[in-house]
């Protein structure tokens, strides 16, 4: 492909990721429907010039977040907080948003795992029987 097909094809390619970004899809959407890897859809919108997410200051996150809080109630989840934040317009990074609960003082612990026990492992004394039915 000459030099001119190819910029023809890279220009068109920035354009319909211009426009499926403002239209709200996200870098992984987009990759799919112009069919090209997502680093190549983010390294395009570098060079477009679009942020893939706001950059607003932590200052600014604290309120929002701690906003959000207080609209809804303290338990709140990560996923449920990052969707809000996403229907007010705004695309932050997780790790941003656990650093603002975490500064916020509104961390949850994470819940208990569960120990598996193998098949040979027993709770207690009388956990594991050895039944011999040979007698009958």
């Amino acid at each position: 492909m000459s030099e001119t097909g190819h910029a023809l094809k890279v220009r068109g390619r920035r354009a319909s990721i211009r426009r499926l970004f403002e239209a709200g899809f996200n870098v992984v959407q987009i990759s799919k429907k112009v069919a090209a890897s997502r680093w190549t859809v983010t390294r395009d919108l570098e060079t477009i010039g679009l942020a893939r997410f706001s950059d607003i200051s932590d200052f600014e996150l604290d309120e929002l977040v701690a906003g959000e809080y207080l609209a809804s109630h303290l338990a709140l989840g990560s996923l449920a907080l990052e969707a809000r934040l996403l229907t007010l317009g705004y695309h932050i990074p997780r790790a941003r948003l656990r650093k603002s609960r975490a500064r916020l003082g509104v961390v949850h612990a994470r819940p208990m795992r569960i120990k598996r026990l193998k098949w040979y492992e027993a709770r207690g004394v009388d956990g594991k029987m050895d039944v011999d039915f040979s007698w009958l």
